[in-house]
């Protein structure tokens, strides 16, 4: 006859099997890629790589480049931005190492030039004042 303590045990054992063997991922993939430019295809080195769901972000280095390692499978955001582009998000099913090539508009706001005019004028105490408007 099965004592209500075993059932008990038997109930948390496979309990515990089913949330340490069923549920469980191996957060083995990795995830890595190059940021460039849309018009003149340069490498851009600063740009943020954020994975929503993780909650871990990165900086591309000087050629574009990023890496993120031991992620889960699973669907991801992973959200980029750059000084002068619009932010990109992607939202992918990952389920093996993965290589991204990510083209990112980059907008430079140029001016053709700045005039500055200010009048001078020389104060009772010595002191020379501008005043720029």
């Amino acid at each position: 006859m099965i004592t209500s303590h075993s059932r008990y045990f038997g109930f948390i054992l496979l309990a515990f099997l089913y949330t340490n063997i069923g549920i469980s991922q191996t957060c083995n993939i990795k995830i890595k890629g190059q940021v460039t430019d849309f018009h003149d295809h340069h490498y851009l080195e600063y740009a943020t790589v954020y994975i929503q769901e993780t909650k871990k972000g990165i900086i591309t280095d000087e050629k574009g480049n990023f890496e993120f390692n031991e992620v889960c499978p699973g669907y991801l955001h992973i959200v980029l931005s750059h000084i002068g582009c619009g932010s990109k998000t992607i939202y992918a099913k990952f389920t093996k190492d993965t290589v991204l090539q990510i083209i990112m508009e980059h907008h430079d706001e140029l001016l053709d030039e700045v005039i500055i005019q200010g009048q001078g004028s020389q104060s009772k105490t010595g002191l020379l004042k501008s005043v720029i408007s």
